[in-house]
C-alpha cells in the first residue's frame, strides 16, 4: 500500500504532457482498484459465521475448593474450547452485574460459536468433549444449557 501511494505522489509530481496523461490516468485506476479490493477484502475477513450458540452455566457443588474450580477453568474449560467442531471458544467468571434481571449464582459460564447446528451436534459427540464431562461431573450441583440459532 505504502508503494501505491509513493507511486502516486511520483506520478503527480511528474508534468503531465499527452500520453503521460493517459498513462497517469491509467496508474490512478489501477490504484483505485486495488484500494477497493484491499476494502472488500477486510470487510470479508469481518464476517462473522456464527450460525448457533451453545451457553452452558455450571453452578459447583458446596464442597468444591477454589483449587478445583481453577483447575476446571484452566485445565478443563480452556482445553474444551479447542473442540475443532468450535469455531469461537470463550469461558468466565459472572460479571456480578448489579441489576435485578442478572442471575450471577453461577460458578463459570462456557460460550461456544458453531458454524452450523451440525457442528454443535458433532461437538456433543466430540471424545474431548465427553471426556470433559467424564472429568468434571463430579463438581457440578447443577448446570443448564441454552442453544440458540443466529438470527441474521
Amino acid at each position: 500500500m505504502r508503494l501505491l501511494v509513493l507511486l502516486t505522489m511520483v506520478c503527480l509530481s511528474c508534468q503531465n504532457t499527452g500520453t503521460e496523461n493517459v498513462e497517469l490516468e491509467a496508474l490512478k485506476n489501477q490504484i483505485e482498484t486495488l484500494k477497493n479490493n484491499a476494502l472488500t477484502n477486510a470487510q470479508n475477513n469481518a464476517i462473522d459465521e456464527t450460525a448457533f450458540i451453545h451457553t452452558v452455566f455450571f453452578w459447583f457443588k458446596k464442597d468444591v475448593t477454589e483449587a478445583e474450580k481453577a483447575q476446571f477453568a484452566s485445565e478443563g474449560l480452556a482445553k474444551l474450547t479447542t473442540c475443532k467442531s468450535i469455531y469461537k471458544g470463550y469461558y468466565g467468571l459472572p460479571a456480578h452485574s448489579p441489576r435485578d434481571v442478572v442471575d450471577n449464582s453461577y460458578g463459570y459460564a462456557l460460550n461456544c460459536h458453531f458454524k452450523s447446528a451440525e457442528d454443535e451436534e458433532i461437538y456433543q459427540n466430540d471424545p474431548q468433549h465427553l471426556k470433559f464431562i467424564d472429568t468434571y461431573k463430579h463438581l457440578w450441583d447443577r448446570v443448564i444449557v441454552y442453544d440458540n440459532l443466529v438470527a441474521k
